[in-house]
């Protein structure tokens, strides 16, 4: 007698883990499976597993073959290496391919099973894919989710007892850029959502290219800010809160010059954060500021380290800047009752410029010689004194012919506006072109390079004709415009006090 599929009804399964449920249709309902033939010999697979979150080769992955038809319910077993790559040996017939991996584990996510057919030869070659980004995305949120839009999940959970907190608020906060007839227009967009009993939350109307604001709430207590990057990928963040926190002075705004309008709440603990900067040989990295997102600055000593008291518990943004270094900005939990001490390593910008050469023994940078000149426009340590600016854009646009403006993905800077199209001056500290350093909407690059109470003093060209040519022939071409930033350092200045808030 002919064997027959079974009916679609028998066929349907589904895998329920916690709120989700992610339809999984059996080879069966497809085409009747063929049968194995245990006689047969193996045929060597070689295979790869690539993750469409990351298009990339997925490592670490588990795979197991069953054969639907195997009266002992045959299962084989595989897993990638860092290229992806798997190789083991099955029977000819059907099987029914599950892949594993914490990332999709960590989503609350199972991947579908795949029906493969190995053919009668000796060797024979296969390529899994998990699904893209917009499957996830559905299976987490359902089908009207908007196109551009992934989901963000996660734990919020108790600092004190590492257990998920019932009914939290999460918010989440972004910047909109919308292409109108007069140009782009920007816009903050703020979203809140609840977790449910174990603490979990989803958030499904997140853009998937974007960098977010994000903070947990209950009962009057904050976790600190959380900056986060999305890469067009469903992605999970969990966030730790200290439920006896207090609020402390109303609120943060990332940068008061942005219309963005970023603020979030701020609160107060009882814990200390005990933190050590390096660089990579290992030496201590002196008069590093340190500070919690949102908090004033705090500089490391001699030895490198650094206190930050009166913090709460649970997940701050841990921001370190020095100069001659790259910027670090990552996520800390703090643990109740102290923890030990922390490390942050530090790696040395390379220079991709020569230095600025200026001969004269008493002035070896040429700041006061081009000052003379009167050509261009110069700040003083004085001058930054005087103004007192909470960041160097704000010292900067002030000055004639620059103006802080905002690109269409959001992130401030200043532009030269004297010229007849605006263009991005070349930027210059202590006679080097600065390194990267985190791009974040609402804020401007240049506030990362240098603090005001690190400035020495400031040269400001606004048009090529301005430009002495120690600087013009830095680039090629010349640049529009240059401004050229010296440290207190390095004009033989002493060390100042932190700028007042």
């Amino acid at each position: 007698m002919p064997r027959r599929a079974p009916p679609l009804a028998a066929c349907l399964s589904f895998a329920k883990l916690g709120i989700l449920t992610v339809g999984i249709w059996l080879s069966a309902c497809v085409a009747p499976a063929l049968h194995m033939n245990p006689a047969s010999s193996p045929v060597n697979v070689r295979g790869t597993v690539f993750d469409s979150l990351t298009r990339a080769p997925l490592s670490g992955a588990r795979i197991a073959f069953t054969a639907p038809d195997s009266a002992i319910g045959t299962v084989a077993r595989a897993t990638t290496d860092a290229n992806g790559a798997f190789a083991i040996s099955l029977r000819r017939g059907t099987w029914l391919a599950a892949v594993e991996h914490p990332r999709f584990d960590s989503l609350r996510l199972s991947v579908p099973l795949r029906r493969v057919e190995v053919p009668d030869m000796a060797a024979f070659t296969l390529e899994l894919g998990t699904p893209s980004p917009g499957t996830m995305t559905r299976a987490l949120c359902g089908s009207n989710v908007r196109n551009g839009d992934v989901a963000l999940v996660g734990m919020v959970r108790n600092a004190a007892t590492n257990k998920g907190l019932d009914s939290a608020s999460v918010f989440v906060k972004w910047v909109d850029v919308t292409l109108t007839p007069r140009g782009f227009t920007r816009s903050t967009r703020a979203v809140v959502t609840r977790t449910t009993r174990d603490g979990w939350y989803v958030r499904c109307d997140v853009p998937a290219a974007a960098t977010v604001v994000l903070w947990a709430a209950r009962g009057g207590a904050t976790t600190g800010a959380v900056l986060f990057t999305l890469i067009g990928a469903p992605a999970r963040l969990d966030l730790t809160l200290d439920t006896t926190a207090r609020p402390s002075n109303g609120s943060v705004e990332l940068d008061p010059d942005s219309s963005v309008g970023s603020l979030f709440p701020m609160s107060a603990g009882t814990a200390r954060y005990h933190m050590i900067v390096r660089d990579l040989s290992g030496r201590p990295v002196t008069n590093a500021r340190v500070r919690i997102l949102g908090r004033s600055p705090v500089r490391s000593d001699a030895a490198g380290a650094v206190t930050l008291d009166s913090v709460a518990s649970g997940t701050q943004m841990l921001e370190v800047t020095s100069i001659g270094y790259q910027p670090e900005r990552h996520m800390v939990d703090i643990a109740v009752g102290g923890a030990p001490v922390d490390t942050v390593v530090l790696a040395s910008l390379k220079s991709v410029l020569e230095t600025v050469r200026i001969t004269g023994g008493r002035d070896p940078t040429g700041f006061e010689l081009r000052r003379s000149t009167r050509v261009g426009q110069f700040i003083t340590a004085a001058d930054v004194a005087r103004e007192n600016p909470a960041r160097t854009t704000q010292l900067l646009r002030t000055r004639n012919g620059l103006r802080y403006t905002f690109d269409r993905n959001g992130f401030g800077g200043i532009t030269v506006t004297t010229l007849f199209k605006g263009c991005d001056p070349l930027v210059l500290l202590d006679g080097f072109e600065p390194g990267p350093a985190p791009k974040v909407p609402g804020e401007a690059v240049l506030d990362w390079i240098m603090h005001p109470d690190e400035i020495g003093g400031v040269e400001i060209y606004t048009s090529p004709a301005q430009l002495p040519p120690e600087i013009a022939m830095l680039a090629f071409p010349p640049p529009c415009a240059a401004i050229v930033f010296w440290t207190r350092e390095r004009l033989g200045l002493p060390k100042a006090s932190p700028m007042q808030p």
